[in-house]
């Protein structure tokens, strides 16, 4: 109708509302969008590096921080980004959820493989040997530790255990005490 005023939009199917492309009282011209929508069930897309995405499979379930929430792993990009070194991984909501389409959410990833993950304070570095001081009853105790990389810290497949108590600050100044430095 060439006529103003309010009017009925039925979708032509069920869904979520993605973007408003109009504001409440603007001219909308025939044909022209008024929003956008998605399928009633919200994704998470991810780019991943190469090396975590390499673990990735279709089915496997991934959880988000700070949400109960959890995802099944639909699609993996077969093929690497060469300029970010990343690869696209698709992943949908298996539990109802609040989050909105386009908010951003941190995604979990499974461990790499099983071990207790250090943060990079509590490892001193000696040539190849890798140092960590646990505390004991008796007061620290220095383990070397072969250590694998696990982006900003470190994984341990063994020589602690989970519950023990690592040195984080002021490993270096137990090192440096331990070799006789820094005394009066």
């Amino acid at each position: 109708s060439a006529e103003l005023g309010m009017y009925t939009v039925r979708a032509p199917a069920a869904g979520i509302i993605t973007h408003l492309d109009t504001s409440i009282g603007a001219l909308v011209e025939r044909g022209e969008p008024v929003l956008a929508m998605t399928s009633g069930n919200l994704w998470v897309s991810a780019e991943l590096p190469a090396n975590l995405a390499q673990r990735m499979t279709i089915g496997q379930t991934l959880g988000l921080a700070d949400s109960a929430a959890s995802l099944t792993v639909r699609q993996k990009e077969g093929a690497l980004d060469t300029q970010t070194r990343t690869v696209g991984v698709l992943a949908e909501f298996s539990t109802e959820t609040n989050f909105m389409p386009g908010q951003i959410v941190t995604l979990l990833l499974p461990a790499q493989s099983d071990g207790i993950l250090l943060p990079a304070d509590a490892v001193v570095h000696n040539g190849d040997e890798t140092t960590v001081y646990v505390k004991t009853a008796d007061g620290v105790e220095a383990r070397m530790l072969n250590l694998q990389p696990a982006g900003l810290d470190y994984l341990a497949m063994e020589g602690v255990r989970a519950g023990e108590e690592v040195v984080v600050r002021g490993a270096a100044l137990i090192k440096g005490i331990t070799l006789g430095l820094g005394g009066e």
